[in-house]
């Protein structure tokens, strides 16, 4: 991944922080947008670390341009952002908040769009966007109603 120029929203989570130490120990330049920085990339040459708000256009515009700055061209663009209010598979749709799923849906679907949206005058022509997605459990019950909800207005 030598030359390559990747930003990765929502570095700060697990699966977030794996792709951006991935990419770094593959050569890559990382652009690593976290909501807290805890300095958890700190000593690793290849990653820099902006605070960054996935569902504010104004953050992550501000991100797209200093990895566009930094390394040229963005190749890699990787919205990992993510949130739950609660305990997957185990919160009943019944007893989730409107405020908890506001915020779901404006950081997973929402943080997305704009995290493309704002690379979008920055990417090389043969840039690739990678958007994780994971999966509910194969047999559906009241508690996962909910994730299942969320997932519907998700998909393409």
């Amino acid at each position: 991944m030598e030359n390559t120029t990747a930003v990765v929203t929502g570095a700060g989570g697990a699966i977030g922080a794996a792709v951006v130490e991935g990419f770094a120990a593959d050569g890559a330049t990382v652009l690593a947008g976290v909501h807290h920085d805890e300095g958890r990339f700190d000593g690793t040459d290849a990653v820099e670390t902006m605070r960054v708000d996935a569902r504010d256009e104004f953050d992550v515009e501000f991100l797209m341009e200093r990895a566009a700055s930094e390394g040229g061209e963005i190749d890699l663009v990787v919205p990992c952002a993510a949130v739950f209010h609660g305990d997957p598979g185990e919160q009943e749709l019944a007893s989730e908040s409107y405020a908890a799923f506001d915020d779901e849906l404006r950081t997973n679907a929402r943080g997305v769009f704009v995290a493309i949206s704002e690379a979008l005058p920055h990417l090389a022509a043969d840039a690739r966007v990678l958007v994780p997605r994971g999966r509910s459990p194969p047999t559906p019950n009241r508690a996962t109603a909910a994730t299942r909800c969320r997932k519907r207005l998700r998909r393409p």
